[in-house]
C-alpha cells in the first residue's frame, strides 16, 4: 500500500473513446470559435452543446482515470497526471492566456495595447466572454504584497 503500484493490468485500449473524445473536441473548438459573435444560431449551438458535451468529457475522463489507478496506482497516477497535464496547463496560462484575453478584449472593446491591458487600464464593465477575466490588474493587485495573504 504505501505507493507500491496495483498490479499491472492488461494494456487496453479503447479506440471508440479516442474517437468520441475527437468528436467532442473538434465540437468545442466550433462552441467556443463562435462565442465571439452574438449569432441566435451560435448561441443555440452552444448551448445545446453544453446540455452533454462537458457532462461526457467528465464521464470519459472518469473512466480513463479509473483505468490509470488501476494499472500505477493512486500516488503514481497523480505524478504522472501532474507532469503531463500540469506543467502545459501552468505554461498556456502565463504564455497564451493573457494574449488571447487580449485579443478577446480588443474585439469587443476599445483598442488598448498589450501592457495597457496587463497592468488594467481596461473599461469599467468590458463587454465580451471574457468579461470577468480582462481585468488583469487584478492579478497585479493580488501579487503585491497588500493584498497577498499574510503570514503568522
Amino acid at each position: 500500500m504505501g505507493g507500491k503500484a496495483a498490479p499491472s493490468a492488461p494494456d487496453e485500449h479503447y479506440h471508440y473513446l479516442d474517437a468520441l473524445r475527437g468528436i467532442f473536441m473538434l465540437g468545442g473548438v466550433f462552441v467556443h470559435a463562435s462565442t465571439l459573435g452574438d449569432d441566435p444560431i451560435f448561441n443555440g449551438i452552444a448551448y445545446a452543446s453544453g446540455l452533454f458535451r462537458m457532462a461526457d468529457f467528465f464521464l470519459i475522463s472518469g473512466f480513463l482515470s479509473a483505468m490509470l489507478v488501476g494499472k500505477y496506482g493512486p500516488a503514481r497516477t497523480v505524478r504522472r497526471r501532474l507532469a503531463s497535464v500540469g506543467i502545459p496547463f501552468v505554461s498556456t496560462l502565463v504564455l497564451l492566456n493573457p494574449t488571447a484575453l487580449w485579443l478577446s478584449y480588443n474585439f469587443h472593446n476599445p483598442d488598448v495595447s498589450f501592457l495597457e491591458f496587463l497592468q488594467g487600464h481596461t473599461v469599467p464593465e468590458p463587454a465580451g466572454s471574457c468579461a470577468g477575466f480582462c481585468s488583469y490588474g487584478f492579478w497585479w493587485r493580488c501579487s503585491s504584497t497588500r493584498c497577498a495573504p499574510r503570514r503568522p
